[in-house]
This record gives C-alpha cells, structure tokens and sequence, in this order.
C-alpha cells in the first residue's frame, strides 16, 4: 500500500479496499478528530494480522473508537494514581536501603542483581544495568539541555559524585 498522505486519500482507501462505507464532511471531520492512525490502523486487526475486523461502516469503527477512549477515561486516573503510588513507594525503600538520595551511590551500592548471574546471563543484566544509567542520564541531558530549572537545580546535588 502506497502511504496515504491525506483524509481523502484514507477515505477512498478505506472505501475501495475496506470496502467501508464512509460518508464526506461530516464523517471527514469525525477521521480528523481521531487521526490518522486510528482511522487507518488502530482497528484492523485483534493481535494478529490474521484476525481481521471487517467493519462495514466508519460508525461501525467510529463506535469502538468511542468504545476504547471511554474504557480510558474510565481507568486513567485510576491507573495514574497507582503509578504514583508504586513510584512514592519504591523512592522511599531506595532510599532507606541507600541510606542516601545520591543517585551515583545508589547506582553503585544497589543496583548490583547482575552480580548474581554466571556468563551470559550476567552480560546481560550487567548491560541492562548500564542501559538504565544511559537512559537516566540521557534523559537528565535533554532536560538540563532545555534550561528546565527543576532539573537544573537538582543536578548538582543529586550528582555530585559522577
């Protein structure tokens, strides 16, 4: 399939080889209102390219887009709240285990699992351990980059021995 590069094109798309019938303005601000990747992709398939939907109408997939932001309002604070929940606290037995908030000492004195594997399996988490300190610090660059001052203000103190 040639990329679609625009709603028209999608919409004839979906017309001539879904063979979904989609009407025109107002089902056109409908696809622009969920996007591109919904619209084309999102649905096609249940976890295999196999498993086709076969919508016949845009209100047939217009109605499980519906469907699926619900589900998300319905969860996200939800699932918001455990994320901070389980963040809180993990920091706070890092903390207490570390006896400190430097990162590079708990780096050193904690995350040390890789030391419990042989070979291979050693190799491996000892390069999952230096991924994590790359995307850590990655992460800390990008923001300090951009002059955000919470992280700037941070950085020394919780860094003062890298």
């Amino acid at each position: 399939m040639n990329h679609i590069k625009s709603i028209n094109g999608l919409m004839k798309y979906l017309r001539e080889k879904h063979h979904m019938q989609i009407g025109g303005t107002y089902d056109k601000r409908k696809l622009k209102n969920v996007g591109y990747y919904h619209g084309y992709k999102g649905y096609r398939y249940i976890k295999n390219p196999n498993n086709k939907i076969n919508f016949n109408s845009f209100d047939e997939l217009m109605a499980i887009i519906e469907f699926d932001n619900k589900v998300k309002i319905l969860l996200y604070p939800q699932v918001m709240f455990i994320e901070t929940a389980l963040k809180s606290y993990a920091l706070e037995v890092i903390i207490q285990k570390g006896k400190t908030e430097s990162f590079s000492e708990i780096y050193a004195d904690l995350m040390t699992d890789y030391k419990s594997y042989k070979e291979i399996k050693y190799k491996n988490a000892y390069k999952k351990r230096l991924d994590t300190f790359n995307r850590i610090q990655n992460t800390i660059a990008n923001k300090y980059a951009n002059d955000n001052n919470i992280v700037s203000h941070f950085i020394l103190y919780l860094f003062h021995t890298c």
